[in-house]
């Protein structure tokens, strides 16, 4: 009887050891929170594009819808620099009324092309554009 209590003892701390082996150690771990992002699409950007020439532009009237827009000009046979400016249409147009985003990123020399410092959102109105270094009229440009 002694060798089967031995024998039974020795079973019990092989089976309690086994046991201990196969213990795993469990880990928690946190599930991150996602926050939902809402990106907004910035909104397209149409280009306008325009040529001048001595003393006048070659586009002397635009009609544009509502929207967002980057005006991009070439001078084509002028032998000085020139420019664009884009204000709302009023009786006297002063430069504190330019929109400078649509003014170029640098005045045109023959041959050189530009565009917007960055696109312009046009609502409904009446707008006007002209070079004041070509000594170009003012045109006529309408949002409707």
């Amino acid at each position: 009887m002694k060798k089967s209590i031995v024998a039974i003892c020795a079973f019990t701390m092989l089976f309690l050891a086994s046991c201990k082996e196969k213990e795993q150690e469990v880990v928690v771990e946190e599930t991150p929170v996602v926050e939902e992002v809402i990106v907004e699409e910035a909104p397209a950007v149409e280009v306008v594009k325009l040529e001048e020439v001595e003393g006048a532009f070659t586009t002397t009237e635009l009609k544009l819808k509502p929207g967002t827009y980057s005006f991009e000009v070439t001078n084509k046979g002028i032998p000085h620099e020139v420019a664009f400016v884009l204000a709302p249409n009023k009786e006297d147009i002063q430069e504190a009324d330019f929109i400078a985003d649509a003014m170029l990123t640098q005045t045109l020399k023959d041959g050189e092309t530009a565009s917007s410092k960055v696109p312009v959102t046009l609502e409904k109105g009446e707008y006007v554009y002209f070079c004041p270094l070509n000594k170009t009229p003012k045109y006529k440009l309408t949002v409707e």
